[in-house]
């Protein structure tokens, strides 16, 4: 995460070009002042660190239509 003050801030901050596949989510930081604004703005990112692969098996996923993830469950028709 990194700061800008207005006058240190850019698109190229949030919305430029990278090294490396991130994501970056810019966000409005500082002390806000009604006329001015925000004094500063935030910006977020995040990038994979690790890949893990397996190797997909039948059964390895769990089922979708047991447990919390049921779509059923938070069905509230009679």
């Amino acid at each position: 995460m990194k700061t800008y003050t207005k006058d240190q801030f850019s698109d190229d901050k949030a919305h430029g070009e990278a090294e490396r596949p991130e994501l970056r989510l810019p966000a409005c930081g500082g002390g806000c002042d009604e006329k001015a604004g925000h004094s500063a703005n935030v910006v977020v990112i995040a990038h994979l660190s690790t890949l893990k692969t397996t190797a997909w098996t039948p059964g390895s996923m769990p089922d979708p239509t047991s447990g919390t993830c049921s779509p059923r469950r938070h069905d509230r028709r009679p």
